[in-house]
């Protein structure tokens, strides 16, 4: 989860949005074992991801939580084509005003791997 200096509570400091990735939700076991992969895939440099699952839709991925740091969010929907994979940077302070792209899964014409790991956990997620 996006941490804050000393608390925003206490101190004042921090981004005064909500984080986008809670950490809610019923994690399963094929939900575990997707974000084990996508970790391996898509943020090796870390040792896990940030996630928010509600009806229908799971998000995980990593949001910044200084200037300059990057943010990358997976999005599986149940409509397979509403899936997207998001990618930005922080330009402001405790990592606001992020500039991101995202790209839905019917943008994509070709095969990559964002489309492969969408296509191997949406059937294993919504049977």
């Amino acid at each position: 989860m996006r941490h804050r200096i000393g608390g925003a509570s206490h101190t004042g400091l921090g981004n005064p949005n909500n984080e986008r990735l809670n950490n809610c939700g019923n994690l399963t076991k094929p939900i575990k074992s997707m974000m084990r992969e996508a970790i391996k895939l898509y943020f090796p440099k870390y040792e896990y991801c940030d996630f928010d699952i509600e009806e229908g839709r799971i998000e995980f991925g990593i949001e910044p939580a200084y200037m300059y740091d990057r943010e990358k969010i997976i999005c599986i929907d149940r409509d397979k084509d509403r899936s997207w994979i998001s990618d930005g940077k922080a330009w402001g302070a405790y990592g606001t005003d992020v500039v991101r792209t995202t790209r839905y899964y019917r943008d994509y014409k070709n095969k990559c791997k964002f489309t492969r790991f969408i296509d191997k956990w949406h059937k294993k997620i919504y049977k």
